[in-house]
């Protein structure tokens, strides 16, 4: 009896340290995504239903933001100065995720930041899969040590850059199509690039400007760009192919 008395308050105690995910739904609970984002808590998901959302949001520490689908799911910047969603911070890994959404709308006139898409700051490096970025100044840009782990994705259409790198992400499974630059490494910061699709770009589909070429270049279909590869010294004279 005792045995079983102390089994039971071991397991209400062991409950009781749980935290369980809370799902806030916009815009049920929410009437905007920022919202929703806010008033979550470590480990909770943000769950965005169908609909153009005019606005523009900043991720949060272990939250996972949602949506029901690429052009389903539509955040829209209004072409107005600033990036569409901002991760800042090296709280931000990859137990933040955003998936799921059309995101456009930013504008900036190339300069950065602003005109980003998504735009990862500071160290930030969440998960972002199974978005379509598209009809922004750039697409995804991470600055200052910030690594996304970016999967999954169509970042088309965008008037400069559609993937600009700063540390050594993970570019995996994604279209980049119809920008002016494809994926551009400014530092050699030797990036994964696997499986990707990079085609139409209109300068060139990977540039480095490096040396070295990415820790991994393999299985990328890499065609129908102005120059499909660029690698070239700090001092801007070409190298290799």
């Amino acid at each position: 009896m005792h045995k079983s008395i102390s089994v039971f308050v071991l397991l209400v105690i062991f409950v009781a340290g749980q935290s369980f995910a809370i799902v806030i739904r916009v815009p049920q609970d929410y009437p905007t995504i920022q919202q929703g984002i806010n008033a979550a808590n470590a480990g909770d998901i943000v769950l965005v239903a169908p609909g153009t959302y005019p606005e523009e949001i900043t991720l949060k520490a272990d939250v996972v933001v949602k949506g029901a689908g690429e052009d389903l799911s539509i955040i829209d910047g209004g072409n107005d100065p600033g990036d569409v969603v901002t991760a800042v911070g090296n709280d931000i890994t990859n137990t933040t995720k955003l998936q799921g959404f059309t995101i456009t709308g930013a504008s900036n006139g190339g300069s950065m930041p602003g005109g980003g898409g998504i735009f990862c700051n500071s160290g930030a490096a969440p998960e972002i899969c199974n978005n379509r970025v598209e009809g922004n100044d750039q697409g995804i840009a991470m600055w200052n040590q910030s690594s996304a782990f970016l999967h999954n994705n169509v970042v088309i259409d965008n008037t400069y850059t559609g993937i600009s790198v700063s540390s050594a992400s993970n570019i995996i499974n994604n279209t980049i199509a119809n920008n002016n630059i494809g994926i551009y490494d400014s530092g050699g910061y030797q990036p994964t690039i696997m499986n990707n699709i990079v085609t139409g770009n209109t300068t060139y589909g990977i540039g480095c400007v490096n040396p070295s070429v990415p820790t991994d270049l393999s299985y990328n279909d890499v065609w129908n760009n102005g120059q499909n590869y660029h690698y070239c010294s700090i001092y801007g004279s070409p190298l290799c192919r």
